[in-house]
């Protein structure tokens, strides 16, 4: 009796927690979407993921605790390839695939060239492929016209905050970058700043991407590799 009495109380804690904690589902674009764990429908708290609603293919995973992300976060290609693992509680990273900076452009300013030659270069946590198409979502607003290169550049302060700005090239003429504010209310993009000798360092982080105006009136990205 006192074994069937213990059972049911473990019952009536597991569904009580259950019914504590919602799974919530958030469109982030028309082919991804968030999947994450809350008590209140706006605390994150437990598991975390992005899923590509085109393949099931998980993007982004890992976890939060009361709204902090915590233990090691998983990103992925498009391709279903794990390119990066970051420990949040440690702040390290524990794997990075290097093949997934020989699309991008680093520069870091204003120093000796023997700092800019042995600097790291800066980190964001999010696959490469995921990051830029973030980007694009907000590209959509700056131009309507026609088909267009693109220089989208992340200036990565010592903080490891991002500010972004994009600049058109238009028959070889590049317009003065415009800043873009990004959305990260459903996902924001953190960054391992640039170092050298153990210091953070300030750097500049640039995608390059055509847009395309298709005869159907949508438009799409061609990232430069």
């Amino acid at each position: 009796m006192k074994i069937s009495l213990l059972a049911v109380l473990f019952l009536v804690a597991t569904v009580s927690a259950n019914a504590q904690r919602a799974e919530k589902k958030s469109r982030i674009s028309d082919s991804t979407q968030l999947v994450y764990s809350t008590p209140d429908g706006q605390i994150k708290d437990g598991a975390y993921y992005i899923q590509n609603t085109k393949n099931n293919n998980v993007l982004v995973q890992g976890n939060y605790k009361n709204d902090v992300r915590v233990g090691n976060w998983y990103f992925f290609s498009g391709e279903n390839k794990l390119v990066l693992r970051y420990n949040y509680d440690q702040k390290k990273v524990a794997y990075i695939d290097n093949s997934m900076f020989n699309t991008v452009g680093v520069e870091i300013p204003n120093v000796e060239e023997e700092v800019a030659k042995n600097a790291s270069a800066p980190v964001p946590l999010c696959a490469i492929d995921y990051y830029t198409s973030l980007l694009s979502s907000e590209v959509y607003n700056f131009n309507k016209g026609n088909s267009l290169k693109l220089e989208i550049t992340a200036h990565v302060a010592i903080d490891g905050k991002a500010t972004y700005y994009i600049a058109y090239v238009d028959n070889s003429k590049k317009t003065a970058p415009k800043e873009m504010k990004l959305k990260g209310d459903k996902f924001a993009i953190d960054w391992i700043p640039a170092m050298y000798n153990n210091q953070p360092i300030y750097s500049e982080f640039t995608v390059y991407a055509t847009l395309l105006e298709e005869g159907s009136g949508q438009r799409r990205f061609r990232w430069h590799d």
